[in-house]
């Protein structure tokens, strides 16, 4: 796609007398989306808009023991008005102009423009012309053709400020394309004598696709740098190949793995989306439906409270694994990419349920609202069930409730609280004490804080054991996390060797509008010597929650 003028040139080269060539980029023909740097929507002549299409509703997947929500859309572009197939050619003796800024490609792109006699229609000969010319920037010296004869043009590009690959017998090697975003052009002008003008509008020579994984709803941030494939069934549609000039097609196809991807360092400035963005030449590959997949490589994601205690020694409790995951689309219909679209993929993983008595259970506690997490994302889940501390200091039974926080943990309405009978349906399923050392939060236990704690662990037959997660989190494991009843806190924290009377903990229920407590609690003096899980946990069974009272939140899948 091409058009020319003499206005507002990148590439302006004329000299006093002879005949000279100035070009200029137009643009590049775009899709619209809003988080990718493209300039090109500024362009006023590229008069385009979005059409997007569905290929995958939203809707919940469950792979390699994780669930998440995933959807996919197709967006290309629509032309409202037919852009000039065809360079014209301008003449200006002795012509002149200041270089223009850019505004359709960045400024240093380079750009590979060849030119043929037009007569050569073999390009057995060599090219008039072969140069890379910079986007923003004149050459070092002019672009002389003759006049009066008509060209052949083609141009291509990696979008990139970097060396771009040569050209043997029109051939672009391969091995400078693999996953690069291509852009290509061609043409015919005729010359006359002085300056002449060439205006180039790239088209996008690849398909675009864009995996969004979102890890908010797991609580953490993606960590390390894990490959990607696109698959449909089993065939990799990742591809890259060799580049003709003439026609823009590709050949001797070869298909690849994305690597060196994603991963957020850790931090509170981390954001909690990784984008991966690759494309592939593939447009021949007809995916059935339903067959679709996105496959990740190992990593991990880390859920550690960035104003908690760090304990280096024992840092898998901050991290879930993710090892190897396949995700599908399901694509509602059969599809074949297409050059030039844009296609996006949103992958929201959510922390997956424990199956205890029938119910869905979280596998940790609700932790309230926390900057690191950022703002309309209130409530997450706590890295480890046992984890008794959060912000350092702070125990996590401080909920007084008013409204369902389950349901604003992200996504939200996946999650909400439990019935009295669905706390009720553990009364069935086996239970055992356990007890959590606080060496295994600190590295260096504050002696205020004493040496642990006790929580309760439910398992049935239906229990499936997804070591992804840290090892209290495995199980359905409830911390007898205390309550804190106007200003006066019902301790959990048991020092070595000194007696500790009743332990409770207090967690919220609700049925329809009215909120309830479910109470546990040991009875009579217990001591912890070093060794042996703890004294029996009794169940106190449903109550009223006596007003002023803030006890822990677990929740189930809505």
């Amino acid at each position: 796609m091409n058009a020319c003028s003499s206005r507002d040139n990148d590439n302006v080269i004329s000299g006093p007398e002879g005949t000279t060539l100035s070009v200029n980029v137009a643009g590049i023909t775009e899709y619209a989306q809003k988080d990718l740097n493209a300039s090109v929507s500024n362009i006023q002549s590229l008069k385009t808009n979005p059409s997007t299409t569905i290929i995958a509703k939203e809707q919940m997947v469950s792979f390699n023991g994780f669930d998440a929500l995933v959807s996919m859309e197709k967006q290309a572009f629509q032309k409202k008005s037919e852009i000039a197939k065809n360079a014209t050619t301008s003449v200006s003796s002795g012509f002149s102009a200041p270089m223009a800024s850019t505004t359709g490609m960045s400024q240093g792109i380079k750009y590979r423009l060849v030119i043929y006699d037009a007569a050569d229609v073999n390009h057995s000969a060599p090219p008039a012309t072969n140069i890379v010319l910079t986007s923003g920037s004149a050459p070092a010296s002019p672009i002389r053709i003759d006049a009066d004869k008509t060209y052949n043009w083609y141009a291509f590009s990696i979008n990139e400020t970097g060396n771009l690959p040569d050209i043997n017998n029109g051939i672009i090697d391969k091995a400078g394309l693999k996953n690069k975003d291509v852009l290509w052009a061609k043409g015919t002008f005729a010359t006359q004598y002085g300056n002449n003008s060439l205006n180039i509008t790239f088209n996008r020579n690849t398909t675009q696709v864009q995996v969004v994984v979102n890890t908010l709803g797991v609580s953490g941030m993606m960590t390390g740098a894990p490959q990607l494939e696109l698959q449909s069934g089993t065939e990799g549609i990742l591809k890259y190949g060799d580049l003709n000039i003439f026609d823009g097609e590709y050949s001797n196809p070869t298909s690849f793995t994305l690597t060196n991807q994603g991963g957020s360092t850790p931090s509170p400035s981390s954001a909690y989306r990784t984008t991966f963005k690759v494309h592939t030449i593939d447009n021949s590959t007809l995916i059935p439906m339903n067959n679709l997949k996105v496959k990740l490589g190992d990593f991990r994601v880390y859920r550690q409270d960035f104003n908690a205690p760090s304990n280096t020694n024992y840092p898998d409790r901050a991290f879930i694994n993710f090892s190897s995951p396949t995700v599908a689309l399901n694509n509602g219909t059969e599809l074949t990419f297409g050059r030039g679209n844009l296609y996006t993929v949103n992958i929201k993983l959510i922390e997956s349920a424990v199956n205890v008595a029938g119910v869905q259970w979280a596998r940790s506690n609700v932790k309230g609202y926390d900057l690191n997490i950022g703002s309309g994302n209130k409530y997450f889940f706590m890295a480890d069930p046992m984890n008794n501390l959060d912000n350092g200091y702070v125990p996590f039974y401080w909920n007084n409730l008013s409204t369902d926080i389950c349901t604003e943990v992200f996504p939200a309405g996946t999650w909400r609280l439990p019935t009295k009978s669905e706390f009720e349906k553990l009364l069935g399923a086996t239970a055992t004490t356990v007890f959590s050392p606080n060496t295994l939060i600190f590295n260096g236990v504050p002696a205020a804080l004493g040496n642990g704690f006790l929580g309760i662990q439910y398992s049935d037959t239906n229990t499936v054991i997804n070591t992804g997660y840290p090892v209290y989190g495995q199980k359905l494991t409830l911390p007898m996390s205390g309550y804190h009843d106007a200003g006066k806190t019902s301790g959990y924290n048991i020092t070595l060797n000194i007696p500790k009377q009743k332990i409770e903990a207090g967690y919220w229920t609700k049925d329809g509008s009215v909120f309830g407590k479910q109470y546990f609690y040991t009875s009579g003096e217990y001591t912890y010597t070093g060794s042996g899980n703890g004294p029996e946990i009794i169940w106190g069974g449903n109550v009223t929650p006596p007003s002023g009272q803030q006890f822990s939140v677990r929740c189930v899948r809505n």
